[in-house]
């Protein structure tokens, strides 16, 4: 089982989005959700998390950083993001991370 993160602004909380991570789940990952919100501005992303059965262990908030240590420290080996600030971030520091540009 393979962990995977996506982010939640513009990403998950899309309707494309949700499909992506219904996708996800159907075939077997383990989804993550890592997003730049403060934790202060949780529950939205907890909410659609708990819709989908991701238990909130699984959601982490950067607080505003970059999500390439988040991801190094959870052992994601894809992440999926609308940022392009993100992306290069993850490639320069992670190459052996799949980093996904998302468009809704």
């Amino acid at each position: 089982e393979t962990p995977v993160s996506v982010d939640f602004d513009d990403t998950f909380n899309t309707e494309r989005g949700k499909e992506l991570v219904q996708k996800l789940i159907d075939s077997g990952m383990i989804i993550h959700i890592i997003t730049r919100r403060q934790q202060s501005a949780s529950k939205a992303v907890y909410d659609l998390a708990s819709e989908y059965g991701i238990p909130r262990d699984r959601v982490h908030f950067t607080n505003g950083k970059l999500k390439w240590e988040m991801i190094k420290a959870l052992g994601i080996r894809k992440h999926y993001d609308n940022n392009p600030n993100e992306i290069k971030a993850i490639k320069e520091n992670l190459p052996e991370v799949i980093a996904e540009k998302f468009f809704d």
